[in-house]
């Protein structure tokens, strides 16, 4: 996902797959998804229309490819030359063909978070056995049982394992490595669901892990499975679907999780309530669907000034009151009443007074919002915004 893709192949629109033009895929988290073509589809329309909105090809390495969401942005019909025309698009699906959106279908969608071993803090290895007199060290791997919950509506969130090993006919030379995968593995009740189901479905529980990581979380890779076929014989047989697309994230300024106080809040600390606790945090996307999307939005590493960060945050928690306990009540006073219902032991670390620090706050909202001058004595510097 956060590697650079090229791809020469051959490119048409679903309903005009005669017209085959040669081109140039690219894909990069800093640009996004783009293809250049030696020529230009006539038909193509720059609308919302589902068979104009997707582009289809075959790579030179034998790839079935399918753009989403494809925008025209540049049409050249230079002399001498040829004409060539570039094109953007939201999505790329590597492995198959989908020639409208009611077709991008699966049956599981697998994703690999970077980090996930430290914030989930289980593993398969044991402690190294060293031995002085065999001058001989042993490690010890068995890899963990997979963890599964359940989500509303009857889709499934399961935790599993694998594992990267040396090979077992060769043996190493120099060095070798024994490395634990986990991966969230999204289902629902045996059925073939929509992408867009699917994005909803991770969107929420990333947004989860965003609390969790107090950033946005890097994502490894996000891999689509659809079942093509059943038999006694063969078992069930899976087509595998990997999905790219630019995440808007400032990845250089991501630093890597490598222990708990890399993290707000870790697995083991909800181990016990996980259930329960995925449980509402879908069923409060309901609810509460602009605070938790205000809320990814600010630790999302985007460059953006600190005192858009700071109101974005502040409009976070309003929304979340407003939306849960409602009344027609100031601002202030919610942000009273949130601090006061916060845990005893995590007020009294952080705040000197509750009413003073939810007027401060309060202040600097009003004067980063307005800029009025007036209000510029009372409200925090943007080094103060930041702690």
């Amino acid at each position: 996902m956060n590697k650079d893709f090229e791809f020469k192949g051959y490119f048409w629109l679903p309903s005009d797959k005669e017209n085959q033009l040669p081109g140039l895929l690219k894909f990069n988290q800093e640009n996004g998804v783009n293809l250049e073509l030696f020529g230009y589809f006539k038909n193509f329309i720059n609308t919302s229309s589902r068979q104009s909105n997707i582009i289809l090809g075959n790579t030179s390495n034998g790839k079935k490819v399918t753009l989403l969401k494809c925008f025209e942005y540049s049409r050249n019909f230079g002399f001498p030359g040829f004409p060539h025309s570039s094109i953007s698009a939201i999505y790329f699906f590597i492995g198959e063909h989908f020639e409208s959106i009611e077709e991008i279908k699966f049956s599981s969608m697998r994703v690999r978070y970077e980090d996930l071993n430290f914030w989930l803090d289980i593993s398969g290895f044991e402690k190294p056995v060293y031995s002085q007199e065999k001058n001989s060290v042993v490690i010890k791997y068995t890899k963990p049982e997979d963890l599964k919950f359940s989500l509303i509506n009857q889709w499934y969130l399961n935790i599993e394992f694998s594992f990267l090993s040396p090979f077992e006919y060769f043996t190493p030379i120099a060095s070798t490595e024994i490395k634990q995968v986990p991966e969230i593995v999204f289902t629902a009740s045996n059925e073939l669901k929509q992408f867009s189901d699917f994005q909803t479905h991770f969107q929420t529980f990333t947004s989860f892990l965003t609390l969790c990581y107090y950033t946005y979380p890097k994502i490894h890779s996000i891999i689509f499975y659809i079942e093509s076929r059943s038999s006694e014989q063969d078992g069930d047989i899976y087509n595998a679907v990997e999905l790219l697309f630019k995440h808007g994230v400032n990845y250089e300024k991501y630093r890597e999780h490598h222990n708990q106080q890399d993290f707000l809040v870790t697995y083991p600390e909800v181990k016990l309530n996980f259930q329960k606790v995925v449980e509402t945090w879908f069923k409060l996307e309901e609810d509460i669907d602009a605070t938790i999307n205000i809320f990814t939005e600010c630790f999302m590493n985007r460059k953006i000034p600190m005192e858009f960060h700071f109101l974005g945050l502040s409009q976070a928690i309003e929304n979340m009151h407003r939306r849960l306990i409602g009344g027609d009540i100031s601002f202030q006073k919610r942000l009273e009443a949130i601090i006061l219902n916060l845990p005893i032991k995590v007020n009294t670390s952080l705040l000197a007074n509750e009413i003073d620090f939810a007027e401060r706050v309060r202040q600097s909202r009003n004067y980063y919002t307005h800029y009025d001058e007036k209000l510029e004595g009372k409200a925090a510097s943007l080094g103060e915004l930041f702690v």
